[in-house]
């Protein structure tokens, strides 16, 4: 999305679009698709001439189960607070096209990347337990004590005493 800088009035530029971003982008990546992703806010110059940039953006990721790999849509809601130095802008290869024009396409991106979680869970997939041969998965950390350790504890025991 290509915001033209010379065209930015002083009070701010408004803007509430929706974003489709092109399967490029999370082609190997754990985000399977990205659906309904819309930003909002304000993009304007402060008062040494850098770009400040407040927007509110949500939307919907596609993310596979951990445990059984089916797709869930996993949605999302941040806010992106910059304030851009042109030297910068330039370095970060954010301008595109012409040198008056400002593509916050990557910007979007690498904020949206920080929000994949770890692993996803659906609800249907929280209380399972799994079980093989020779092999358990055990969610939760109990507190048994090897027998082998048993007399250990005693001592223990007797030693506070």
């Amino acid at each position: 999305m290509f915001i033209d800088l010379t065209k930015i009035p002083l009070n701010g530029l408004e803007i509430d679009k929706e974003v489709i971003f092109d399967k490029s982008y999370y082609q190997n990546t754990a985000i399977k698709n990205l659906k309904d992703v819309n930003i909002e806010g304000l993009i304007k110059y402060d008062y040494i001439g850098n770009i400040d940039i407040d927007l509110k953006v949500k939307g919907v990721m596609t993310l596979l189960d951990a445990i059984d790999l089916h797709p869930n849509d996993y949605p999302f809601n941040f806010i992106i607070q910059e304030n851009l130095e042109l030297d910068e802008i330039k370095k970060q290869n954010y301008f595109e096209k012409t040198q008056n024009s400002l593509d916050i396409m990557e910007l979007l991106w690498q904020n949206i990347v920080l929000e994949v979680p770890i692993r996803v869970i659906s609800d249907e997939n929280k209380d399972v337990k799994l079980k093989g041969d020779g092999w358990q998965l055990n969610e939760k950390h109990e507190d048994e004590i090897d027998p082998r350790l048993a007399p250990l504890l005693e001592l223990l025991d007797e030693g506070k005493e």
